[in-house]
């Protein structure tokens, strides 16, 4: 996480995975069932598996309050 951005990294069913997203690009950000799903401005949603979703959603929207500032 960066001030402006996520780096995601991590593995797939396809293998090793790298991706950056824009925080301005996250509209939304929903967390349940130990997953946290990015809803971008172009209509993807990002899905991610990941221990404490329900924190990184909040640390993410936070982020974003104070980017947008």
């Amino acid at each position: 996480m960066y001030p402006d951005r996520l780096i995601l990294a991590g593995w797939s069913f396809g293998g090793r995975h790298r991706r950056k997203i824009a925080l301005e690009r996250i509209e939304r950000v929903d967390y349940g069932g130990g997953r946290m799903r990015l809803r971008l401005e172009s209509g993807e949603t990002v899905a991610l598996i990941m221990q404490e979703a329900a924190r990184w959603a909040q640390f993410i929207r936070l982020q974003q309050d104070v980017y947008e500032g």
